[in-house]
């Protein structure tokens, strides 16, 4: 990155994962971090949040537009099961 500092934008940083990824981020120190949530957050650290619907298209606009330094976007997701059924990886035991 030529020295530059990495600016890590994370979707769902009040989510399990997204949450460990900001803390794991921050704890490195040469990261700055937005962590994106429907409710925000407290900022601390290398952290902000900015509370943002990111399935509403205008308030996506509205709230990401003017940001123009972020080098990464992490979008931490959990699997979970369709219609009920049972989802268990090959070489897990379920």
């Amino acid at each position: 990155m030529n020295g530059q500092r990495k600016v890590a934008l994370i979707a769902g940083a009040q989510g399990v994962i997204g949450r460990n990824l900001a803390d794991h981020l921050d704890a490195d120190g040469s990261w700055d971090i937005i962590g994106l949530s429907r409710r925000g957050g407290e900022a601390g650290g290398n952290i902000r949040h900015i509370a943002v619907d990111l399935q509403d298209r205008e308030d996506t606009a509205l709230k990401l537009g003017g940001l123009t330094d972020v080098t990464h976007i992490f979008m931490p997701l959990m699997q979970t099961p369709l219609h009920g059924q049972h989802w268990c990886h090959p070489i897990w035991r379920c």
